[in-house]
């Protein structure tokens, strides 16, 4: 039978306001992950680090992991306070148990600029029937 996983959103949250590159996060979640379960659960949590749902510019993304070890990896990536000697803070946005469900989190966020600029589009527009 095939393991539950969970997908968690993530948001890195940067002092310096410089970019994180994906090796680097990567490398940070994993070695914290490391350091809290050991090599044998690391294995059986199946952490991934989703490079194609990472996006460097609003540094936000998705990781993968077993759903019996949610709480493990979240307290890794709350440990996680340095990458590259930038201070940072990792965040948990969301968890689903779909990636369709968290890559549309991901998208909803960089939307709301858009949907506040079509909604006030909609509202003049409602307004020029009515007169």
């Amino acid at each position: 039978m095939r393991d539950k996983v969970r997908y968690v959103v993530f948001e890195v949250i940067t002092h310096s306001h410089s970019r994180i590159g994906f090796e680097e996060l990567s490398s940070a979640v994993m070695e914290s992950s490391l350091q809290l379960l050991g090599t044998l659960s690391l294995a059986k949590a199946r952490i991934r680090v989703m490079p194609e749902n990472y996006d460097d510019k609003r540094l936000i993304g998705i990781i993968k992991v077993n759903r019996k070890y949610l709480n493990h990896l979240r307290t890794a990536i709350a440990l996680i306070k340095e990458i590259n000697n930038k201070k940072v803070t990792l965040r948990t946005r969301v968890v689903t148990g779909t990636l369709k469900k968290a890559k549309s989190y991901i998208s909803e966020k960089k939307d709301k600029t858009k949907d506040k600029m079509v909604s006030k589009n909609n509202k003049s527009t409602i307004k020029n029937k009515k007169q």
